[in-house]
């Protein structure tokens, strides 16, 4: 029976190395993804000028071949800030006006995807999990764009659990509620090698302070802005908020075009 008792801890000990194992495979997975984020960039980049109307639309494939055929030294220009951009092959050319073979940028309306965020956030289902006020729609007309980034995952070797992060950041245009041109909030959660994550670990933070011009949660408690409040957090807001926006960068496109 001691002999049995012996064999069944040196079960236990493998079966610990199994999920240090997973757990050390699942931090290289997280990191590759942060990785993955960093190449994304520059995709997001291209998605907010086309909502915000920065940007001319991408020409047709064929048009960009024939355009290659017929004119090989021929660069077509979009102006991007203050860099112009290589719709051929996306690579930057340099910022001097008199560069070679240039052409002015296309004439086109700016007028991108108005709302974007807001119908986006209508569709998926923020407005079901907050009871907004009519100066909370107001407020969210001004929002003009989301952004995630994802936390460097730490392996807690006490407890075999993986402290996970993510900062949600909301950029507003000037607006009659604050002066904050960014309103961000922090998620930490901690997860097993499984990726299950024990809600009871999640916290959600505010990052800084609102600069309130009118304070949206004195006029109605309810308000999504009470997750920039430290004081106003509830417990539900950090899996609403992780819930909503763990896959905002990537679906962004997915949830604006999905039926409500």
């Amino acid at each position: 029976m001691a002999e049995v008792n012996k064999n069944e801890e040196l079960l236990k000990k493998v079966n610990s190395k199994f999920v240090e194992h997973e757990s050390t495979l699942k931090m290289k997975q997280i990191s590759l993804e942060i990785e993955y984020e960093k190449m994304l960039r520059l995709l997001y980049h291209r998605r907010q000028d086309i909502i915000t109307g920065k940007v001319t639309p991408f020409l047709e494939e064929s048009e960009l071949h024939e355009t290659k055929k017929e004119e090989p030294k021929t660069q077509i220009l979009v102006q991007e800030k203050d860099t112009k951009v290589d719709v051929t092959n996306n690579e930057e050319v340099a910022q001097q006006t008199d560069a070679p073979h240039a052409t002015e940028p296309l004439s086109v309306e700016k007028c991108g995807v108005p709302f974007f965020w807001v119908r986006l956030l209508y569709k998926l289902g923020l407005f079901m999990s907050y009871t907004p006020s009519d100066d909370d729609y107001i407020a969210f007309s001004y929002l003009t764009n989301i952004q995630t980034t994802t936390h460097q995952p730490m392996f807690d070797t006490s407890t075999f659990l993986i402290q996970m992060g993510k900062t949600v950041t909301f950029t507003f245009d000037d607006n009659p509620y604050f002066t904050n041109k960014t309103l961000s909030v922090t998620l930490k959660w901690k997860e097993n090698e499984s990726g299950d994550e024990p809600i009871n670990f999640g916290k959600l933070r505010p990052v800084g302070k609102v600069h309130w011009k009118i304070n949206l949660v004195k006029i109605k408690k309810s308000s999504f802005f009470n997750i920039f409040e430290k004081s106003q957090i509830q417990p539900e807001d950090f899996s609403n908020v992780l819930g909503l926006f763990r896959l905002i960068d990537l679906k962004a496109i997915d949830y604006f075009f999905t039926t409500a």
